[in-house]
């Protein structure tokens, strides 16, 4: 029996998944809410973000903080040294930079969003069946949990602070992580998975493991002349007016100070100090001396690893690879659960193309009266086998359905898919066009049938790192840009 090494614990709020992720897909209720409203319309079109938290607003039962809700759809967006690996959202606009945090990011009306390219490749259509929904008022909203192919909690990471605890888990190489998952799809145990570093996305600083749950990140420095030493990268999460602060403190409060002064060069969402040293004696000592002093070198600690499992519980989880081995051993349930649901809505949608079908022809060939009562017309229907088959959105998706009266006489119940059909859908054209969708409905269930639940998941990984690949191809091609090309972000805000 595959080991978890995790126990429970224990926190103050009554509702524990507004503050902590869950491990299936890595958000808090919150963000969830967000997603669900992008993701039901069939056509994604940009969106002002205060337009879209206005429509979030919509999901709570009590008056939410539209400016809380905005700050919400902005991190979920980011995309800098330090936020996202894979950002949910798509930034369209001034999301903020690494330069503070994200925090400069512009007001919520002068920005657009929308979801990215990579969102549905992770939160596919097919893992959105079976979800359990949360209800208010008594309409269906957003899911308890998405069901993503991968861990997105790895991915991205997550901190968070509450009363009496505190929770910090770093994110992973996207990589790393499908690599780890198809070894246990393929048939590993736990134990043939792979240690993983943290990882984020286009730092260039180096990290080194110092344990199974301490690893040591450190920026970039370099001697450039005999007094000046630049500094191309610093620790992640170390925003770059914080280390500007930092070494302005240590001019200020120190005598003598170990530098004199300082310049800083606009780059491209990256980093570039040259730091001019009070004296010439710059041996690796110094060097190393004055880099700590600067907080050029950060340690982190994945012993506080809190999140809520499969099931809601709150869990304190040992290692990275706990949380991917409880990921893996609910996702294995809920893959075959989503088959059968699968199965399920195309064999009920063969069934009303099936009986569309062989109902014109009956039509055609005279073996209905259309002119007797409902009684008798239904008796009429279910003697040619035709099956009465509801609306497939109302079994599995909450939609806006019409409203009709349960005493409604002008409609058959439960055959609307056919006396719905027009005319003109009647014709031989169409006609053919019917029977090819039928012939291709029912190869697809011979092809669904024969997948194993295996061969599901390995798909799924594989459009995911096809779509992963192409987005580093791009960062590559295309590095982020700054707000301003004079300043490199260094004084320019967008006014709000």
């Amino acid at each position: 029996m595959t080991n978890v090494e995790k126990e429970q614990f224990n926190i103050a709020e009554t509702q524990p998944w507004r503050v902590l992720p869950s491990i299936i897909d890595g958000l808090i209720s919150s963000q969830r809410k967000i997603l669900h409203t992008l993701l039901q319309p069939k056509t994604q079109k940009e969106i002002k973000v205060n337009e879209l938290a206005n429509k979030v607003a919509i999901l709570y039962t009590q008056d939410p903080d539209r400016l809380e809700i905005e700050q919400s759809i902005i991190q979920l967006a980011q995309n800098f040294v330090g936020a996202n690996n894979i950002n949910y959202l798509e930034p369209n606009g001034w999301f903020g930079s690494r330069r503070d945090g994200g925090k400069d990011a512009a007001e919520g009306r002068f920005i657009y969003t929308k979801l990215s390219n990579i969102t549905r490749t992770i939160l596919s259509e097919g893992g959105d069946m079976g979800l359990a929904r949360r209800v208010r008022k008594g309409k269906l909203g957003e899911p308890r949990t998405y069901n993503p192919a991968i861990p997105m909690i790895l991915v991205n990471g997550y901190e968070a602070r509450g009363q009496d605890w505190q929770t910090y888990i770093p994110p992973y190489n996207p990589k790393d992580v499908i690599a780890n998952l198809r070894r246990r799809v393929r048939g590993a145990s736990k134990s043939d998975m792979q240690p993983m570093q943290p990882w984020f996305r286009n730092w260039t600083g180096q990290v080194k493991t110092l344990g199974q749950t301490h690893h040591s990140f450190r920026g970039t420095t370099c001697k450039i002349s005999e007094n000046v030493l630049e500094v191309t990268e610093l620790p992640p999460r170390l925003w770059t007016q914080d280390f500007r602060s930092e070494l302005d403190k240590h001019i200020s409060e120190h005598s003598p100070p170990m530098f004199k002064s300082y310049t800083e060069h606009p780059i491209n969402q990256g980093v570039r100090f040259e730091i001019h040293l009070d004296t010439c004696t710059t041996d690796i000592v110094t060097q190393g001396s004055l880099e700590t002093t600067l907080q050029l070198h950060k340690n982190i600690s994945t012993d506080s690893m809190i999140a809520l499992d499969g099931l809601g519980n709150v869990q304190r989880y040992a290692t990275e690879l706990d949380i991917l081995e409880d990921f893996y051993l609910s996702k294995l349930k809920s893959y075959t659960w989503n088959k059968t649901c699968q199965l399920l809505a195309i064999k009920r949608e063969l069934t009303k193309l099936d009986d569309q079908s062989r109902f014109v022809k009956l039509l055609l060939q005279g073996d209905l009266d259309m002119s007797t009562d409902r009684s008798t017309l239904v008796t009429q229907l279910i003697k040619h086998n035709l099956t009465p088959v509801e609306n497939l959105d109302d079994m599995f998706v909450a939609t806006k359905k019409r409203k009709r009266d349960v005493h409604d006489k002008s409609t058959v119940s439960g055959y609307e898919h056919l006396f719905e059909m027009t005319v003109a859908s009647m014709l031989p054209g169409p006609m053919r066009e019917l029977d090819l969708l039928i012939t291709n409905k029912k190869a697809e269930i011979a092809e669904l049938d024969l997948r194993s639940i295996g061969d599901i998941w390995e798909g799924e990984l594989q459009v995911i790192e096809e779509e992963w690949n192409r987005q580093l191809e791009y960062d590559r091609m295309h590095p982020q840009s700054s707000s301003c090309e004079k300043c490199g972000g260094l004084e320019c805000r967008i006014a709000g």
